[in-house]
């Protein structure tokens, strides 16, 4: 019988790094969890409404020179804070997203620029934006962000006006 041997530290953190590095390279948002037999499904969106987010998503951050919101996965995104988001939120979502279906590319441009000052469109613009730059595609490729970076001094507010301030005296 043979002594089983452990594996060694650099084998472990390989292995650990390769599982955390996973959702990044599998064709998911990274946010989004991996569900049961491996291919992303809905939680809240039908599979016809989240096409029709992608669509939208991709017209608010198009691609250009680097990839836009359809290729970040933002729809899984959305999808996800909306499962788990209030019955009213979930509830405006849906109906802000009734005149755009059925529609082509351009049309969705026209009601995107008409519903830009209105609650749907703050929302669904913060959820575009908050998904495509918490994403890999987003940080990395449009940010440049590799995330191996780290502060080694911090010297705080350089405004002139800050520089003189003092908590106020007890008194």
């Amino acid at each position: 019988m043979t002594a089983s041997r452990g594996i060694g530290r650099r084998e472990a953190l390989r292995r650990v790094g390769t599982l955390a590095a996973a959702p990044l390279v599998s064709g998911y948002h990274p946010l989004v969890p991996v569900q049961q037999d491996g291919a992303w499904t809905t939680k809240f969106f039908d599979a016809e409404q989240a096409e029709l987010v992608a669509a939208i998503c991709e017209r608010i951050i198009p691609t250009t020179d680097t990839p836009g919101a359809r290729a970040a996965l933002v729809h899984q995104y959305i999808d996800l804070i909306l499962s788990e988001a209030t019955t009213e939120r979930r509830a405006a979502f849906q109906r802000g997203l009734v005149p755009f279906a059925g529609t082509d590319d351009a049309r969705k441009d026209e009601l995107l620029a008409e519903i830009a000052d209105g609650a749907f469109f703050s929302d669904l613009k913060e959820l575009t934006v908050a998904g495509y730059y918490g994403s890999g595609v987003g940080m990395k490729e449009e940010l440049g962000f590799e995330g191996r970076t780290f502060v080694t001094r911090f010297d705080g507010c350089t405004h002139p006006e800050h520089l003189e301030w003092s908590p106020p005296a007890d008194e």
